[in-house]
């Protein structure tokens, strides 16, 4: 290394000198220094182990250097697994950046699975939700299935679908499946689409489009039963009680339809697709519009993503200049 050169990298990793590396790392973290001693950590491998995990303790409040702490070991792979499992088992949020072993794990992926999976069946239910967590961070069939498994406890649910979410498409058969479950329109059915919606696939597309359809029908009939309570509320035909739980329906069904447009408008707009992003607003108008509702349901139904991107983002972009 010279004295006013760029330190020597190669040399250092040549002679194993992890807590020097560690050091450049934790001091150029975002630059092509920190990113070289990253690497040459993760050639050197299983020594290097302890002073990386070191910093989640020791710099769990610098997100830059725990993140590249948790990249140097996610390149190291298999043997930093235990070491990473041991933290998490621990629990310990006041001492370790609990966020970044998780990140570690998930980075390293497949050949963390196992003890992860082991983990889910810990007795503290924290660390089976971390374990969850981390499982919902590696795209893989087997994580899935681990997931799709830990569904069935009802106290890790929540959890459990948080983790599928980030598992992108690998994962949106078992929310589908989970949400066809679940009886429609309830708060849980709800929580299950809002992360549904949070995989980028055009078949969530055509299941938000769907389930629009039959919101809409049962607002129609909600708002058509509420005309013939109330006429018959008037003439004295109906009783008080009668004409306030029919209105009290119509509210709701006009509810669940609002919260679905919502939840549409939202994903639409954060499509890279979308030549007007970030207009949920002006998307949320158009699928309040019969016509425009049906023109793009029969698109993504026909699958013919072409016109119905060309179709929302003419009518979004005539909309945002009215």
């Amino acid at each position: 290394m010279g004295l006013f050169g760029p330190p020597d990298i190669e040399r250092l990793k040549r002679k194993k000198k992890k807590y020097k590396l560690v050091s450049l790392m934790i001091r150029n973290n975002d630059n092509d220094i920190g990113k070289a001693a990253i690497d040459a950590l993760g050639e050197i491998g299983k020594p290097a182990i302890s002073p990386l995990t070191d910093i989640f303790q020791r710099f769990k409040n610098d997100e830059k250097v725990c993140d590249a702490a948790a990249e140097a070991l996610s390149k190291i792979g298999e043997p930093a697994v235990e070491p990473l499992i041991s933290i998490l088992l621990e629990y310990d949020f006041q001492r370790y950046a609990i966020k970044y072993v998780k990140i570690a794990l998930g980075r390293i992926g497949v050949p963390a699975i196992d003890r992860l999976i082991d983990g889910i069946g810990n007795d503290n239910q924290d660390v089976q939700q971390l374990c969850i967590e981390t499982l919902g961070l590696i795209k893989d069939h087997r994580a899935v299935d681990a997931l799709e498994n830990a569904l069935e406890n009802h106290k890790l649910e929540k959890r459990t679908i948080l983790a599928l979410s980030y598992t992108g498409t690998i994962g949106y058969k078992v929310l589908e499946n989970h949400l066809n479950s679940i009886e429609p329109f309830s708060p849980r059915w709800f929580f299950v689409l809002e992360n549904l919606a949070k995989i980028r696939d055009t078949k969530v597309i055509q299941t938000l489009f769907h389930f629009i359809a039959i919101a809409q029908k049962k607002s129609e009939a909600a708002i058509s039963l509420d005309k013939e309570i109330t006429i018959g509320h008037m003439r004295g035909e109906v009783d008080d009680h009668s004409f306030i739980k029919t209105g009290e329906k119509l509210q709701k069904a006009d509810g669940h339809l609002k919260h679905l447009r919502n939840i549409t408008a939202k994903y639409l707009a954060e499509d890279e697709r979308c030549r007007e992003p970030k207009q949920s607003n002006l998307i949320l108008n158009l699928l309040g519009n019969n016509e425009c509702f049906c023109t793009l349901k029969e698109a993504s139904k026909q699958n013919n993503w072409e016109k119905f991107w060309n179709y929302l983002s003419f009518k979004t972009y005539q909309g945002r200049d009215q």
